[in-house]
């Protein structure tokens, strides 16, 4: 594949992203669910879901190697949530 097709790839992730991190705190606010956590943890899945669907054939894009790195970063708030919440329900 060419760089205007993973430019095209990169343009449709963040597209994408941005639609669902604009409107789901709307959703989740009419489903009376809006919290933090459970934002952060919608939005963490649909970046590692777009990110699998819009992924480089490479690897190598620049825009993917950063992502890696927000990708770990997401993993980390991640567990720190379910800790949080396994703590809780243990104590």
């Amino acid at each position: 594949m060419g760089p205007e097709t993973e430019e095209r790839n990169f343009r449709l992730f963040v597209a994408s992203f941005a639609t669902f991190a604009v409107t789901t705190p709307i959703a989740l606010l009419v489903l009376d669910m809006l919290s933090i956590r459970t934002y952060l943890l919608a939005a963490f899945c649909w970046l590692l879901i777009t990110s699998e669907i819009f992924a480089p054939v490479g690897g190598d894009s620049s825009w993917w190697i950063r992502l890696q790195w927000i990708k770990a970063g997401g993993w980390i708030v991640f567990l720190y949530i379910v800790v949080e919440r396994f703590l809780a329900v243990l104590l």
